[in-house]
């Protein structure tokens, strides 16, 4: 099957000529339409700041919590 240069890298084949056999394009696109699972990026956390603006540091003494973020 020919395919363009775009194609090929569109579908990551790049090692692949321009006749690129027909079974290899089917797997690929599968591959590029298959669901990926929950690839959203976590929520971003703000640090934690004092009254006057300041960073707040984290308390080793209490380990299970991070008091530099907020939750």
């Amino acid at each position: 099957m020919y395919l363009t240069n775009n194609e090929r890298i569109r579908l990551g084949i790049q090692g692949y000529g321009s006749d690129v056999p027909e079974e290899v394009v089917n797997a690929a696109v599968e591959a590029l339409n298959a669901p990926q699972g929950d690839n959203s990026a976590p929520a971003a956390q703000a640090r934690a700041r004092t009254r006057s603006g300041k960073f707040k540091p984290d308390d080793p003494a209490t380990p299970v919590v991070d008091e530099a973020w907020e939750h």
